[in-house]
């Protein structure tokens, strides 16, 4: 993948102002050369996963690509070949974070990398904070570990991916 983008650190100093269209506010910015994963799941916390697949199924063409059975969630694998759609019914309310594991709507992102503790670190680095590491037995080839981003959202970051994603 090797790929980089450039950042914007509106707080960095000695670069140009830029003003947006009136000329009134200020924005200094900094470019930084990060490692870009890829976007390649998205969960949303459903209370019938099966019943849900069935729609997005019906209504976008996705295709069912596997079930999750693990002892934090069921549910199951959707995919258009590119993104993972994972729609999960949650066990308990600590894997589901703090909204509870009867929550229902998007309950976390994906990113696909090439070098998981690389990776780890630049998201710590940026601020996000460890919320589930990968496990140490895996029962699966898919796995990752779980972020809160400084707002708290949750997002994965992997680099074994997810059924239905393409690498």
């Amino acid at each position: 993948m090797d790929r980089t983008t450039p950042i914007l650190d509106p707080g960095a100093t000695g670069q140009a102002p830029i003003h947006d269209h009136n000329g009134t506010s200020q924005i200094v910015l900094a470019l930084w050369s990060v490692t870009m994963a890829k976007l390649r799941h998205i969960a949303l916390s459903v209370p019938d996963p099966w019943a849900s697949a069935k729609f997005y199924q019906q209504a976008f063409g996705l295709e069912v690509v596997g079930e999750a059975h693990s002892s934090t969630a069921d549910g199951v694998y959707l995919s258009d070949g590119t993104v993972s759609l994972t729609l999960l019914k949650y066990k308990t309310d600590a894997p589901a974070g703090p909204a509870g594991k009867d929550f229902v709507g998007l309950h976390h992102m994906g990113f696909m990398c090439d070098d998981l503790e690389a990776q780890s670190r630049q998201v710590e680095a940026a601020g996000a904070q460890l919320f589930m590491d990968a496990p140490v037995h895996t029962s699966t080839e898919y796995y990752e570990k779980k972020y809160r981003d400084p707002d708290g959202v949750i997002f994965d970051i992997t680099h074994s991916g997810w059924r239905g994603a393409k690498p």
